[in-house]
């Protein structure tokens, strides 16, 4: 089923340095009429200012999709992994039974990403399957 969520109608917040968009109740005071979409949980567009970002954070039990629509980010995690995802392009993380990650923008513009930021985006859903291991892939857009 579509539901229109207007912009206006999102919660979210402003930091220094990232401007966070929320298409679900994600805290309490986000609003309630936009609850989860059955095991989507979190879908977020994000900015984030340059020289800025996520510190290391976990997760676990979820797959992390990661869009981002404009610049640079840069992604570092405990399984080893590490890299930039450029614009146009996915970044995909199985979580398993836990990961700690880093996003940064390390360029002199915002980052924008679908779900996480400098406009980006990302979506996280709860995982079917309880992996042991964490993993990440990557797809190119172009």
């Amino acid at each position: 089923m579509l539901q229109l969520r207007a912009l206006d109608t999102l919660g979210g917040g402003n930091r220094d340095w990232l401007k966070a968009r929320h298409h679900f109740a994600v805290e309490a005071q986000g609003n309630p009429a936009h609850a989860r979409l059955g095991n989507l949980v979190v879908w977020n567009d994000d900015e984030i200012a340059p020289h800025s970002g996520f510190p290391m954070h976990g997760h676990r039990d979820m797959e992390i999709v990661t869009y981002v629509r404009e610049g640079v980010l840069q992604h570092e995690d405990s399984s080893g992994g590490r890299g930039e995802i450029a614009a146009r392009n996915v970044q995909v993380i199985t979580a398993g039974r836990g990961v700690r990650h880093s996003e940064y923008n390390d360029t002199d513009a915002n980052l924008k990403n679908l779900s996480d930021l400098a406009f980006a985006a990302s979506a996280w859903t709860r995982s079917p399957i309880r992996l042991s291991r964490p993993h990440a892939w990557k797809s190119h857009g172009e």
